[in-house]
């Protein structure tokens, strides 16, 4: 008795219900210079996190007074 389906390529959902990951992928295709501005977060995790979209690519990360902004270089 199978109670359950094994499936390939059901991609992975982001960790994170606020987008994080999307919004750093989206920023990883972006051209140099561009950046965002996660508003009310501190840069704890967000480093790591962008090295795990694409540790090739380098980028900064600065705590702001309104969040985190992080560029593209």
């Amino acid at each position: 008795m199978n109670d359950f389906v094994i499936e390939t390529g059901v991609p992975l959902p982001d960790r994170r219900p606020n987008g994080i990951m999307a919004t750093l992928r989206a920023l990883n295709a972006a051209p140099s210079g561009s950046s965002v501005l996660f508003h009310g977060r501190k840069n704890t995790g967000i480093s790591s996190q962008i090295r795990s979209v694409d540790p090739d690519k380098w980028s900064v990360t600065r705590n702001t007074p309104d969040g985190v902004r992080v560029w593209r270089l």
